[in-house]
């Protein structure tokens, strides 16, 4: 169980904008169901496959800034909104393989992390804000 104030940094969206969500999430992916490589500069691929202190290490590596807001989508009617500090350290609370994948992306869509339902882990980055 996550601690209280952990919690209440957690915002779940209205359906209309879990639906937003979820589109501007497909909309970072290509056909193949991955990152779009003409989206995104750098795209970097591993397994989801691992302990939870070496997915705070992989996240926070990736993107330090742990104050940023960010968005969640799992599907169409299911999304939050919390901080980059609370995703990359409860992690495995917010994922685990299964029918559903995990986008994330902040709202400057300058980066993106994509985890699929067979624990596939894809990180993106680009130079550039991505508008959809």
């Amino acid at each position: 169980m996550l601690p209280d104030e952990i919690l209440q940094s957690i915002h779940p969206l209205s359906e209309v904008d879990a639906q937003s969500a979820c589109s501007i999430g497909l909309a970072l992916l290509d056909n193949e169901h991955s990152l779009s490589g003409m989206l995104f500069d750098d795209i970097r691929t591993m397994s989801a496959d691992m302990t939870h202190e070496q997915g705070v290490h992989v996240f926070r590596s990736w993107h330090d800034n742990l104050d940023q807001p960010i968005t969640l989508s799992w599907e169409s009617h299911l999304a939050v909104n919390t901080r980059w500090g609370v995703f990359s350290y409860f992690w495995d609370d917010f994922y685990y393989p299964g029918p559903d994948d995990l986008i994330i992306f902040p709202e400057d869509r300058s980066w993106a992390v994509h985890l699929s339902y067979d624990e596939a882990l894809e990180l993106g980055r680009t130079t550039q804000s991505i508008h959809i």
